[in-house]
Formats: C-alpha cells, structure tokens, sequence
C-alpha cells in the first residue's frame, strides 16, 4: 500500500512538472516580438524571409515597425523593441544585444572614382577621406581605422548609400565604403553606373538579427530554436 501511494504521489509530480512546462512554452510561443528596422535598406528586405521563416519554425510571431536605422538599434537599446535587423557584428552592438545565426554573407566595398587611380595597394589610399553611413558597423569599423592611425583623415558620415556616391562623384570624399547590395540599389535608381567607379572587397561580413539581450534573459529557450530555424530555412 505504501509503495503504491509513493508511486502515486510520483506520477502527480510529474504531472505537474509537465504542466507547467507546457504552460510555460505556450506562454513563450504566444509572445509576439517586436521588431524593428528600415524598411527601405534592401539588405532587410533579403533578410526578411529569413526572419519570418525562423519565427514560424520556432512557433513565434512578431510585428515589425520602420524608422531610421540609427534609432532602430537606440531603440534596441534601450529596451523599447526586442531587436534589429539586418545587422553585421560589431563590438557597440554587442554591448547591448546578442547577434543571431547569420543568414548570409555580405561584401564591404572601397568604392572609389575610376579616373582616381586609387586601389588599396596604392601608397595614396589610406591618406584619403573615407565615408560610410551614419549607424552602419561599417562607420563604426572606419571610426577605429582612424583611431588606431591606419587611415588619416576623419570619417565623413553619410545619410545614404546615394548621398555617399553623389560626394564621391562630386569629388568631395575619395573613398566609400559600402555594402554590395546597398550599390547595386544605387546603380538602379540613378544614372550612376558601375563604368563610373571602381569598387574592391575590404572584407566579407555575415548578417543577421540583433536581439536585445534583457529580451533575451526574459525568454532564455528563444535563440536556440530562432537559430535552428535559421539553419533550417537556410538548407
């Protein structure tokens, strides 16, 4: 009688254990994250699939709001949404936030003026004015280049990946730095052509979702499941 009423008490335990995990995991599942980016950058409109396709395999939902990408990742910050996208790694972001599973690869371009006969292998290159966009990691990485002394002229901060070509064109600065999907974008909005300039990789960077790391403390089983999606929707 007593070995069966311990067993019985056992199974009840167990029961309640189960109950609460599932309780919890509904409750995890039902939380609809609030996304943040700028809709206009068309590396976010490559990147969305791949957030909806990872959400919908770990059971999640989200909305998504649009605004500057300089005050999609304050925003992130300071806790007002739960992440950014699409974003490559740097040491600002991670003081904050947790990068995901990277969905693809990104080249970062010097972008030069073809008649300027600048390259990286020539003397003249690191003594020119480099520009990037205002809150890209790539204006962050140039910000250091010019810290550490490697090149030598402060970084001129851009708007857009368009008003850093235009200042090029115009001679203003003698270098950008920008992403190969931002200047094929340019390239089909404008009457810019790739005859017009000259561009060689600085470096290959990996892209993905920045989530907020308080967010992150608050719904622990939530990375891994979005980055096995990731790998998933990736195959």
């Amino acid at each position: 009688m007593l070995k069966w009423c311990c067993i019985s008490r056992y199974i009840r335990f167990f029961l309640i254990i189960s109950a609460c995990q599932t309780a919890t995991t509904a409750v995890e599942a039902s939380y609809k994250l609030r996304l943040v980016t700028e809709t206009t950058r068309p590396l976010n409109q490559k990147g969305l699939p791949y957030i909806k396709c990872a959400l919908a395999k770990s059971g999640y939902s989200s909305e998504i709001k649009s605004m500057p990408w300089a005050r999609a990742q304050l925003v992130t910050e300071r806790g007002l949404y739960d992440g950014f996208f699409v974003a490559s790694k740097n040491d600002k972001r991670d003081q904050y936030a947790v990068m995901s599973e990277p969905f693809f690869n990104i080249d970062w371009l010097f972008i030069v003026n073809r008649e300027s006969g600048l390259s990286p292998d020539n003397p003249k290159f690191l003594k020119g004015i480099f520009a990037a966009n205002r809150g890209t990691a790539r204006n962050a990485w140039l910000k250091n280049q010019y810290d550490n002394g490697i090149i030598s002229h402060e970084v001129v901060t851009t708007t857009d990946a368009m008003r850093a070509l235009m200042m090029l064109a115009l001679g203003r600065v003698d270098i950008v730095l920008e992403n190969s999907t931002n200047l094929d974008a340019v390239f089909q909005q404008t009457s810019y052509t790739s005859s017009d300039f000259q561009s060689f990789v600085a470096k290959s960077v990996p892209m993905g979702v920045y989530f907020n790391k308080d967010f992150l403390n608050r719904h622990p089983d939530f990375l891994n499941k979005f980055n096995a999606g990731i790998k998933e929707c990736k195959k």
